[in-house]
């Protein structure tokens, strides 16, 4: 890593690129993307965790940002995904290098849920399983449309969801689903 920055802005830019990239692309996929995190959260990993869709905790884990103490910013999505995720105040908190618990990480939306250590993996596996037996179109255009209209005005979030039920109401899975519902009244 500072062999990499002691070389140059040219070569920084290219990894901070390579890192964007990657953290972007976990953003991007259209299935869910789940982080169980079960330790110690610290730095890129962090960053990385903010990537996902669903940040799941153990209540061992603990989160931190420790990249101030060496004089530079979490800058691999720390600053900008963290203050879309927790608000500036929280996000100003964290960068200034404190840490915070797993139950505090809930309260301020950091993650979704926490669990105690002892069946933490099940219990993450149960969502897990039950996000994959989700219809994927259904799920693939939820994440878009959650995402788009996170960068809309209301009006236009209206707009996408139409479109989006569009494509949906359309679907073999969405008629099959009527036509057992029908058949289960009749």
């Amino acid at each position: 890593l500072s062999d990499r920055h002691e070389n140059g802005g040219i070569a920084t830019r290219r990894w901070y690129r390579e890192i964007h990239s990657l953290f972007d692309g976990l953003e991007v996929v259209e299935k869910p993307v789940v982080a169980a995190i079960h330790a110690p959260c610290l730095g890129g990993a962090l960053e990385m965790a903010m990537s996902c869709d669903f940040r799941i905790a153990s209540s061992d884990a603990f989160f931190q940002l420790p990249e101030i103490d060496l004089g530079v910013l979490p800058a691999s999505g720390g600053v900008s995904r963290l203050t879309r995720l927790v608000g500036p105040a929280w996000a100003r908190w964290l960068v200034m290098g404190e840490r915070i618990d797993a139950v505090r990480a809930r309260e301020i939306g950091l993650v979704q849920e926490v669990h105690v250590a002892q069946g933490f993996e099940a219990r993450v596996r149960q969502f897990v399983e039950r996000l994959a037996g989700l219809p994927p179109e259904a799920v693939a255009l939820a994440k878009l449309a959650i995402d788009a209209c996170e960068r809309t005005d209301r009006a236009t979030g209206r707009d996408i969801e139409r479109i989006s039920n569009t494509a949906l109401l359309g679907s073999e899975h969405y008629r099959s689903q009527v036509d057992a519902a029908k058949r289960g009244r009749g």
